[in-house]
């Protein structure tokens, strides 16, 4: 395979910006986990692992509140913590 055929998105830390665009492309590490052909159900846990400072403590807060059912439910409720109420959620073209 030609080394440039192919684009793989490495993930990087959330700290909990509260911008949609930096969210969602923090969330983008979904092609990331799919490359690496995790199974779904694990990739809260290790989307776990690249949170940092509040985003973290919200995540740890939250799992012992009430666990993430899923992958979906996870973007989900992240997207309502740390997306401002007054924005709109913006796709991933802009």
């Amino acid at each position: 395979m030609h080394k440039g055929s192919y684009h793989r998105v490495s993930p990087w830390e959330y700290l909990g910006t509260r911008e949609s665009s930096v969210l969602e492309k923090w969330i983008d590490m979904e092609s990331h986990l799919e490359w690496c052909r995790m199974w779904p159900q694990d990739w809260v846990v290790v989307a776990s692992g690249f949170l940092e400072d509040d985003v973290e403590e919200w995540y740890l807060q939250e799992r012992q509140r009430r666990p993430f059912k899923n992958w979906e439910d996870f973007k989900l409720q992240v997207r309502e913590q740390f997306i401002p109420r007054d924005k709109p959620l913006r796709g991933r073209d802009g």
